[in-house]
């Protein structure tokens, strides 16, 4: 016997199941995306766009070390705002290292040309370009390329 078809309250949701199943059989084909992205939560609190930027150059350039490095220097002297201000050093990190992951997570999400351009421009700015000896050989130079990009 055949498949049973599915009855449906109102038209939304047979036009709802209408598009899930024709997505499902055409991937070039996938269903609309109605309206902006579902807003993240409010302890995700984003730069302006030139902040963002910043941030992702900044977190490219130093494979993604900035964040946690501004964690702990907010931790040892904090001169930001929004520093943590637990008792303990190691506290006062995790606290400073979350809040640093979801403003990057936020820009991400709030300002993604202006971080893309900043991870674009990270990228050209490579410092292991400057810091470690040039390579000698093809292989050498492979194997540094794919040692850096596994890192980022």
């Amino acid at each position: 016997m055949g498949a049973k078809t599915p009855v449906f309250e109102d038209d939304n949701e047979a036009d709802a199941e209408l598009a899930r199943r024709q997505a499902s059989r055409n991937f070039w084909n996938p269903p609309a995306v109605t309206g902006p992205p579902p807003p993240l939560p409010p302890e995700y609190q984003p730069e302006d766009a030139y902040g963002a930027f910043l941030r992702a150059a900044a977190n490219y350039a130093t494979f993604n070390t900035a964040d946690g490095l501004a964690a702990i220097g907010d931790a040892t002297i904090p001169l930001d705002v929004g520093a943590s201000s637990a008792p303990g050093w190691a506290q006062r990190v995790r606290e400073n290292q979350d809040r640093q992951y979801r403003t990057s997570i936020a820009d991400q999400h709030y300002h993604p040309v202006a971080t893309l351009a900043g991870q674009t421009f990270g990228m050209l700015v490579d410092p292991a370009r400057a810091l470690l000896p040039r390579p000698t050989s093809l292989a050498e130079a492979a194997a540094r390329n794919a040692a850096l990009v596994a890192t980022r």
